[in-house]
């Protein structure tokens, strides 16, 4: 599969560095977890008065109904290269950070519920969560990215300027985890919200993941896929 991330993953480090600015947003690091996480918050509504915890952290989470996550392949359909897109909002994950020390940034592992995947096709769909991506196992349901290293943070956060970051982690799909590297588009509103865009190339085979037979129509699949990632972070 190739990929391409919109990044609630180079938020958190864009989040990280606009501590020191008003109206910015900071990011945190955290560690996978096997069992799934259950489904996004829907009441990750930006707070005009954001509380600290008792460690002095400020909270951010991702709005799911602002995010999407995207899968995108290539397929022979009845003899027209065509592009398949496969979309997702059930996006999970947030971050925290002292905004008087942004070394203390802390993303939690963002996950994404691959069970509720959805193409425009209908036999595709049942194809994908059945025979391909198997996500009515609990194992495989979710997607995973845990952060181990961030390059390209500024000194200072812009609101409104666009950062390129590269977020570097174990990226977790059908089982099987992978270092990969994302580039980041990151920005930070004027709101206080973060709000960016990843991308990432792979090839389905390296996540173990097959594709065992087409219907008549499709004469082929890309290996390659191409994984898109809108993500936007509030206050919560």
């Amino acid at each position: 599969m190739k990929s391409r991330l919109s990044i609630a993953f180079a938020l958190t480090a864009l989040a990280a560095a606009a501590c020191g600015a008003p109206s910015a947003a900071p990011p945190s690091t955290g560690t996978p977890t096997a069992a799934p996480v259950g489904e996004p918050s829907t009441a990750a509504s930006p707070s005009s008065t954001p509380q600290p915890s008792a460690e002095g952290l400020l909270t951010y989470v991702i709005l799911p109904e602002e995010s999407e996550v995207r899968f995108l392949i290539g397929e022979v359909l009845a003899g027209s290269h065509t592009i398949v897109v496969g979309r997702t909002r059930d996006i999970r994950g947030e971050l925290a950070v002292d905004l008087s020390d942004p070394s203390t940034a802390r993303l939690d592992i963002i996950q994404v519920d691959l069970s509720t995947l959805a193409t425009d096709n209908s036999f595709r769909n049942r194809s994908i969560h059945s025979v391909i991506l198997e996500t009515g196992r609990d194992e495989y349901r979710f997607a995973s990215f845990v952060t181990t290293a961030i390059e390209g943070l500024p000194d200072k956060v812009v609101i409104g300027e666009e950062y390129t970051l590269r977020l570097t982690g174990d990226l977790s799909i059908h089982g099987v985890t992978r270092p990969f590297t994302f580039e980041v588009h990151a920005t930070a509103d004027p709101d206080g919200r973060l709000v960016g865009h990843a991308s990432l190339s792979f090839l389905y085979p390296e996540f173990g993941i097959r594709i065992p037979y087409l219907p008549p129509q499709v004469a082929s699949v890309e290996e390659q896929v191409t994984l898109e990632v809108d993500l936007v972070f509030a206050r919560r």
